[in-house]
């Protein structure tokens, strides 16, 4: 998925030659993190970041905080994965973006990205959400996909949300008229089910039998 078309350039493009003061007041006026660097002709330098120059002078040129400068953006021609490592190592709500060049060509925030990945078939309301856990060494993301598909289940989504040597976790986004069904079999193939977004009959059939169990017991 390529995020070209939430390229913004409305914003301004500061220099090394302008002040830190300048730099204070578009932190003032903005609510972001990070602001880019660019010499007048388009070249990218860095990003400097709101709390990299709180306590800097107004008077000093930008130039002379060069030290605080990140050089870090995303190009043109990537896809979205490498957009959420940008945020996550930046720790920024806005990303640069250039070309094969390093011009820059305009910036693309992080609500840009929650906007459009609330609009993938993943996110959809009409999705029942699974989490699954198994042990790593016997976890396969095929094996899953072939036990809902076997459901006749429209996968909409999967991503592991935790990875250690032990347990494997994953979310599960699907559809299907037999859920129930998916549902034992995943257990029938040592998958432990977490969590979901509907009524576990399997739960709900434990806890009633539980009931029976403890009224027998206290008789």
């Amino acid at each position: 998925m390529n995020l070209t078309e939430l390229l913004q350039n409305d914003l301004p493009i500061f220099t090394p030659g302008q002040t830190i003061g300048e730099l204070h007041d578009f932190f003032a006026e903005n609510n972001l993190t990070h602001i880019g660097i660019c010499e007048t002709s388009g070249l990218f330098l860095g990003l400097v970041s709101a709390a990299s120059i709180r306590d800097l002078s107004k008077e000093i040129d930008v130039s002379k905080a060069e030290q605080l400068f990140q050089f870090d953006a995303v190009f043109l021609e990537d896809h979205f994965p490498a957009h959420l490592r940008f945020l996550k190592k930046n720790q920024s709500n806005i990303i640069p973006v250039l070309n094969s060049e390093r011009q820059f060509l305009g910036y693309i925030t992080s609500l840009d990205i929650v906007y459009k990945l609330e609009a993938l078939p993943v996110f959809e309301k009409d999705n029942d959400t699974l989490i699954l856990s198994k042990a790593s060494e016997d976890f396969s993301l095929a094996e899953i996909v072939q036990i809902a598909v076997s459901n006749q289940a429209i996968i909409n989504g999967a991503f592991i949300v935790e990875k250690t040597e032990v347990e494997t976790v994953v979310v599960i986004q699907l559809q299907t008229e037999r859920i129930q069904s998916c549902l034992d079999e995943m257990r029938r193939f040592g998958y432990d089910i977490l969590e979901t977004s509907f009524e576990d009959l399997h739960v709900e059939n434990l806890k009633v039998n539980a009931e029976y169990l403890n009224r027998y017991l206290n008789v």
